[in-house]
């Protein structure tokens, strides 16, 4: 059975009338090229929670925004902060939620002890940074769950490697991934002989989404690529 996912690779709220406002510095003077991507291992209870790392790894580039990287909304579960660690200051920060954010509020999270695997994603930092990562209370304070300094000039941070094999269909470009809002569809089921007939379903569905409100009026501002699996 052929299956088509429409996934959202980076929202930077571009589909706001209103732009984010923060303490954003230099980009590149405070950033490289490509993404750091942190692994860690998010495990606890209803009444506890914990972080720890898994590994730490460069990857090729950056598809994010490069301004707005301190927005003052304050959205979500959890909050990531990273913090230039020789000036102090803070260079990025981002809102999310997590499965284990809402794990925690089933009655299993009463009775067991659970762990699931977390990723997070940044642009490359040139110097030592320290991370912190908040998580909401019931009163709907961010209190600080977890800290570690990162050297991006480590031995120890693995390199990904980028398969060469996978072919990227580019259905509508719009612009730079930095100042744009990037949509994947992945397709599953399809064989190899029916690239053709991939593409044209992804240009279909495409056109569907971005036919319908409020997409059809910030078409401009997307992109669509698909990656068939």
């Amino acid at each position: 059975m052929r299956h088509l996912i429409m996934c959202f690779v980076f929202c930077i709220l571009l589909l706001s009338s209103n732009e984010l406002r923060g303490a954003a510095s230099d980009f590149e003077t405070v950033f490289g090229d490509g993404t750091l991507r942190v692994d860690l291992i998010h495990s606890g209870t209803s009444i506890d929670e914990e972080y720890a790392i898994r590994r730490v790894i460069k990857q090729s580039e950056w598809a994010g925004p490069t301004v707005n990287l301190v927005p003052t909304a304050d959205m979500g579960k959890y909050r990531v902060d990273l913090y230039d660690n020789t000036t102090g200051n803070l260079i990025y920060r981002h809102g999310f939620s997590s499965l284990f954010g809402e794990w925690q509020t089933t009655g299993e999270a009463s009775t067991i002890r659970r762990a699931f695997e977390e990723t997070l994603e940044f642009p490359y930092p040139r110097n030592l940074i320290d991370l912190e990562i908040f998580s909401r209370n019931e009163k709907g304070e961010m209190v600080r769950v977890f800290s570690a300094a990162i050297d991006p000039n480590s031995h120890l941070i693995g390199r990904s490697v980028t398969n060469p094999g996978v072919k990227v269909h580019e259905i509508l470009l719009s612009g730079e991934s930095s100042v744009k809002l990037d949509l994947l569809i992945l397709g599953d089921g399809y064989t190899l002989t029916e690239r053709v007939k991939f593409k044209n379903d992804c240009v279909h569905i495409a056109d569907r989404f971005l036919g319908t409100a409020p997409f059809d009026s910030l078409r401009d501002r997307i992109n669509v690529r698909a990656v068939m699996i």
